[in-house]
């Protein structure tokens, strides 16, 4: 789906900002995750309210939901944007568990990935096609592949801030900057690549994905909200771990390890 045009923002600064759209869900960018597979990412980290049951995409991608994570329950009417892993609501693992028994997230022996128990293959997302099935995570080999494999792959990665908000950006294949930015690769720092939210839409427009970084919750204790950034994958480790995409203002790990009952980000990806 083409991005649509619909009006205007203010910035805080007396700029009037354009308002895209993606009915559908997904960002325009195509991303090599392996040899023969392309995928396009949803248009903001995936949020979920317990009250309504009720699955969206962040409105923005450097939308996080910080702190208020700690607010989890299961009948908190806020959002929430941290997750432990396979909690998409099958089978009673409930995206606002906060277990510490790792056999309560996915099913305690497999991948998640083409179940159930992948948050977008599950669930409808009301702001992304409203019908399960429609999106899923990537495994830990499509995040390692489009990070470090894919044609150009050293160029089209690295750290940045968006609108305010810390993260990490991935560029499409093929990609081409718009006129009059810039874009450092893997710069070691959050503040070499700087965008307003008037630049980031021609950023988003040409295919720029934005992982912002949203920290992690432990329990109903969030950390390092703007400093770090862990998305999970689909993929397993045992039955007490699974993978992770991790970045900071220095370091990037593709597949990291933690608890699956650590809440963490996750942003879906469509074929």
């Amino acid at each position: 789906m083409i991005a649509v045009v619909v009006g205007c923002s203010d910035d805080g600064n007396n700029t009037r900002n354009p308002i895209v759209t993606y009915p559908s869900g997904k960002l325009p960018g195509k991303f090599s995750v392996s040899a023969t597979k392309q995928v396009s990412f949803a248009m903001g980290n995936l949020q979920y309210q317990a009250s309504t049951k009720k699955w969206r995409f962040a409105e923005n991608q450097y939308d996080v939901i910080g702190e208020d994570n700690e607010n989890i329950s299961s009948s908190y009417s806020g959002w929430i944007d941290l997750f432990g892993w396979g909690t998409s609501g099958y089978r009673k693992k409930y995206p606002y568990m906060t277990s510490e028994d790792t056999k309560d997230y996915g099913d305690g022996t497999n991948n998640i990935a083409g179940t159930d128990y992948d948050w977008g293959v599950y669930n409808a997302i009301s702001n992304g096609g409203n019908k399960a099935g429609m999106w899923r995570t990537l495994t830990k080999e499509e995040w390692n592949y489009l990070y470090d494999t894919r044609a150009n792959a050293e160029n089209l990665r690295g750290q940045a801030t968006v609108n305010g908000q810390t993260g990490y950006i991935l560029l499409p294949d093929g990609w081409s900057i718009p006129s009059g930015l810039t874009f450092t690769a893997d710069p070691c720092n959050f503040t070499t690549n700087s965008y307003t939210a008037s630049e980031w839409s021609k950023m988003e427009a040409s295919g720029a994905v934005f992982l912002p970084c949203a920290g992690f919750r432990y329990g109903t204790t969030v950390n390092y909200v703007g400093t770090f950034g862990f998305y999970w994958s689909s993929t397993y480790v045992s039955s007490y771990y699974a993978y992770y995409f991790f970045f900071s203002s220095s370091d990037l790990l593709p597949s990291g390890i933690n608890y699956r009952y650590i809440g963490h980000s996750v942003r879906l990806v469509q074929e």
